[in-house]
């Protein structure tokens, strides 16, 4: 059991972009299960579309990151 935790720690260090898509398809299938909605950061209902642009948000993070480590 701390074996997987360690390794899932990993994962969400190395990878946010595959962090948040982990996080994703579980809050998905908790909407579906619950027969609720995903909302994004304004109470909206969650589109492709939101989910899209934050991934970008993703991205530019890593890539400020991997500047200021240079």
């Amino acid at each position: 059991h701390k074996e997987y935790r360690r390794q899932r720690q990993m994962c969400i260090r190395d990878s946010p972009k595959q962090a948040f898509d982990v996080m994703v398809a579980a809050a998905r299938k908790l909407s579906q299960e619950l027969n609720g909605e995903l909302k994004d950061d304004q109470r909206s209902v969650l589109t492709a579309q939101t989910i899209e642009h934050y991934r970008q948000r993703i991205v530019e993070f890593e890539r400020r990151a991997l500047t200021q480590k240079r």
